[in-house]
C-alpha cells in the first residue's frame, strides 16, 4: 500500500481532501484511464459507491461523445465494465 499526504508540511495534519483516493480515482475516470481508476478503486474506502458513480459519469460521457464514434464506444463499453 502507498501513502499520499496532501496538504500543508509545516506539521499541522489538515488535507485538502478527504479521500485523496476518491479524488484520484474520480480524476482517473473522467480521463478515462482504466487502469489507474481500477488502482485508485482498489485502494479507496467506498467501492460499491464509487463504482455506481464512475459507471454513471462514463455512461454520460458515452452519450456526450456520441454512439457512432470510436470513443464513445469506449466509454461504454468502460461504464459495462465488471
Amino acid at each position: 500500500m502507498f501513502c499520499i499526504s496532501l496538504g500543508s508540511t509545516d506539521g499541522d495534519d489538515n488535507n485538502l481532501f478527504d479521500d485523496p483516493m476518491r479524488e484520484l480515482f474520480l480524476f482517473a475516470v473522467l480521463l478515462n484511464r482504466q487502469d489507474m481508476a481500477r488502482l485508485f478503486w482498489e485502494e479507496g474506502k467506498e467501492a460499491i459507491a464509487s463504482s455506481l458513480v464512475a459507471s454513471k459519469i462514463l455512461k454520460a460521457m458515452a452519450e456526450e461523445a456520441g454512439e457512432d464514434s470510436d470513443l464513445g464506444k469506449e466509454l461504454a463499453v468502460h461504464a459495462r465494465y465488471e
